[in-house]
């Protein structure tokens, strides 16, 4: 990240009085862009340069609660505070830039104002020109395993979780509480689970984005470290993400298990291979037509065939017709 720069008072009055003229700049858009000009709880989502890439415009726009990132983004650009570098037809975007930067981190912003070309850097690449974020997680695996020795960021995740959860005491006390604002009470494994999730993903990949920095303190200043971010407005909305990537993975555990509980509970084939029994001797079979479980009465024949159904009217197996858009 580049080095912040001191700020006028005067400049951020004459700022906010240009956007007081512009109608799609608002007052909560004008409380944004501020935000972005300083850094204040979206320093984390800035690349080693000081941009705001675009493959973390949605982020941004979490941190800062705007639900249109893209509005966001015709915003900043509207502004005329910005850094932007804007997209060529074979790179465009739905945002049509390839990020924005504040001047008061991008250290070639001065060059960008003067109409300049910047040298390259270390982290851009020398065919395309295009900037590599070290945060997003697909463009950054290549630039990043460069440079960072994984058994260093998995030595500071099993740290964490095992001799330092109790920095993790607030977030499990928001998840088993009864009244949270995730709508569910969590129980201990499930509060358990979260924390996992959050600290091998979102905090994995902010140390990572740290990592020059970080690889060079001890375990007590990265436990430091790891504080203030837990305290962050950003990790705050990123709990909430964790938790749906969490009930996701819970639903289909469960899906899981009662589908290898029907299976088990389907092994049992003594009459046919189109009916089951249970253990206290029910027999049943499924309904394709119908997609329900049927009882066949104990002295029913065996049933023929996979469209057969049993009619309690005539006391016999009669075939399906499968209706039409029905599956084969």
């Amino acid at each position: 990240m580049g080095r912040k720069q001191t700020v006028n008072i005067a400049y951020l009055g004459s700022l906010i009085r240009q956007w007081d003229n512009n109608r799609d700049i608002t007052h909560a858009m004008q409380i944004r862009l501020i935000k972005l000009l300083l850094g204040t709880d979206v320093n984390l989502l800035m690349d080693a340069q000081g941009k705001y890439p675009a493959s973390n415009f949605n982020m941004i726009a979490l941190a800062l609660r705007c639900h249109s990132p893209k509005q966001l983004v015709n915003v900043v650009v509207e502004s005329g505070v910005f850094v932007v570098e804007r997209c060529n037809e074979a790179d465009l975007n739905c945002y049509g830039i390839r990020f924005f930067a504040s001047p008061l981190y991008y250290v070639d912003a001065a060059l960008k104002t003067k109409g300049e070309t910047p040298k390259p850097s270390p982290k851009t690449s020398p065919k395309s020109g295009r900037n590599i974020s070290i945060i997003n997680n697909t463009d950054s695996i290549s630039v990043l395993s460069e440079r960072i020795n994984e058994e260093v960021v998995d030595e500071f995740v099993e740290d964490t979780l095992t001799k330092r959860r109790y920095l993790f005491d607030d977030i499990m006390k928001q998840l088993k509480a009864p009244l949270n604002n995730f709508s569910q009470q969590f129980d201990q494994r499930q509060a358990e689970d979260v924390v996992n999730v959050l600290m091998r993903h979102t905090i994995t990949k902010y140390f990572k984005a740290n990592y020059e920095r970080l690889a060079k303190m001890d375990v007590n200043a990265r436990a430091a470290w790891l504080t203030n971010l837990l305290h962050s407005k950003y990790i705050k909305a990123m709990l909430s993400q964790t938790i749906t990537i969490c009930r996701a993975s819970w639903h289909k555990a469960e899906r899981t298990q009662v589908k290898k509980q029907q299976e088990q509970e389907r092994a049992r084939r003594p009459l046919s291979a189109y009916e089951w029994m249970t253990e206290d001797g029910q027999r049943l079979y499924d309904n394709t037509l119908d997609r329900q479980v049927e009882v066949i009465p104990p002295d029913a024949p065996p049933r023929p065939g996979d469209n057969w159904r049993w009619s309690r009217m005539k006391h016999e197996w009669i075939e399906m017709k499968r209706r039409h858009g029905d599956n084969e």
